[in-house]
């Protein structure tokens, strides 16, 4: 199991637990993780689970996708 937590821009943060191997974020509604503003894709991004580490894939959207404030 991971935890997934989202902060905003004002700050507020919402920690999401998730148990399966994989989860997407975006806009669209059949994300695991869904997402609101212009600047989000429909599949921004994915988090992936193999060899018992987590890896970001960012789908080339209009911005990038952050991991610990950095790009």
């Amino acid at each position: 199991m991971f935890t997934i937590t989202l902060t905003t821009a004002k700050g507020e943060t919402q920690a999401i637990p998730f148990r399966g191997e994989a989860a997407s974020i975006g806009k669209g509604e059949d994300n695991t993780v869904q997402l609101k503003g212009w600047t989000i894709g429909k599949k921004h991004a994915s988090l992936v689970r193999r060899d018992g580490q987590l890896f970001v894939e960012d789908h080339g959207g209009l911005s990038v996708t952050e991991v610990n404030g950095k790009a």
